[in-house]
């Protein structure tokens, strides 16, 4: 066991249980955003990827379960700001997945890389894609059957089953284990992730659930603790007039504050940011009412989430800014006394 030495307090020295194999003691701000289909997570996570290549002139990785990430990201692919794994479809996606939470990357020739640094963040496309494919795998290597055993059968060599309901669980716990994994890849700074949001019934409850999609719905409440920043995209109609047509088109709200449902009042999404208290009443003058709006004028998508982090960055270094005023205060104090 090995301990890390750390201020005394009150003349105890405080220490902190490393383990064995983890010297990590901060792991990466994680930023999940969820919502549905065509609504611009991707895009906005692209202009994530260069506020945060801005920020460190460190490149990013990119693991991508879904085929639209390949256009969106080919731009910073291509002058490699970006590196990417896609993962449509592995034949191992449980045992890949985890090596790469890990910091470990495959060569072209298939052989894995332990992680050496030189990256500022990752982005995993997306958190819903994974959970599929880890429950898919399941399905068809036959795991975790269960009371769908006597429904299975074989064709060609290969068993076809619905998944057990141990699967849903064990694909739940996998997904969570991942987002707290890529966390704690030493020295990068941020993960982002994308998600479906899923609309359904918490077992058990029967309570209304919405929020970031896995598989089954018993964990989709556990998500939000796992990260520092949760943004709902959420989608609605605008009619607007083009010559002598009315045209309906979908406009955007990011969500960073949890917040009803248009339909059902009584039914909210979860978001949130992780922002002192204190410090909150400078983001709503920034962004009022818990969202931001991104519209594309021009060629560029304004404000995207790039502008938001920069925004929550300056907002936590006047924070500190203020903290040292009060510590100096305070020390000041103690010793004039």
């Amino acid at each position: 066991m090995t301990t890390a030495a750390s201020p005394t307090f009150k003349g105890t020295p405080l220490t902190i249980d490393l383990g064995t194999s983890d010297s990590r003691l901060v792991a990466a701000k994680t930023v999940i955003s969820y919502g549905d289909s065509g609504l611009g997570k991707s895009t906005n996570l692209r202009y994530a990827a260069q506020w945060l290549y801005e920020q460190t002139g460190l490149p990013l990785r990119l693991i991508a379960a879904e085929d639209s990430s390949k256009q969106i990201f080919e731009g910073l692919i291509r002058v490699g700001v970006v590196q990417p794994i896609f993962l449509t479809k592995s034949l191992n996606p449980i045992s890949t997945l985890r090596r790469l939470s890990r910091g470990e990357w495959p060569n072209p020739d298939g052989a894995w890389q332990p992680w050496a640094g030189g990256y500022s963040g990752y982005i995993v496309e997306g958190l819903t894609s994974v959970s599929e494919q880890i429950q898919e795998d399941c399905r068809d290597k036959g795991r975790f059957l269960g009371e769908q055993k006597e429904n299975s059968y074989s064709e060609g060599g290969e068993t076809i089953a619905l998944a057990g309901k141990f699967s849903y669980n064990f694909t739940q716990l996998e997904a969570l284990r991942l987002i707290k994994g890529f966390a704690m890849i030493p020295g990068i700074e941020r993960v982002f992730w994308s998600a479906h949001e899923t609309k359904g019934i918490e077992e058990g409850s029967n309570m209304q659930l919405r929020g970031p999609a896995l598989v089954g719905s018993a964990k989709t409440g556990a998500v939000a603790k796992y990260c520092g920043l949760l943004l709902h995209f959420d989608g609605y109609p605008v009619t607007k007039k083009v010559g002598e047509l009315s045209v309906v088109e979908t406009r955007v709200r990011v969500w960073y504050q949890r917040h009803p449902d248009s339909q059902y009042p009584h039914i909210t999404y979860p978001a949130k940011t992780t922002i002192p208290v204190e410090a909150l009443g400078q983001l709503d003058k920034k962004f009022p009412g818990g969202f931001f709006a991104p519209v594309l004028a021009g060629n560029t998508l304004k404000p995207h989430l790039g502008d938001f982090l920069q925004v929550e960055k300056d907002i936590l270094a006047t924070t500190t800014d203020d903290l040292n005023e009060w510590k100096a205060r305070v020390d000041a104090g103690r010793a004039k006394s």
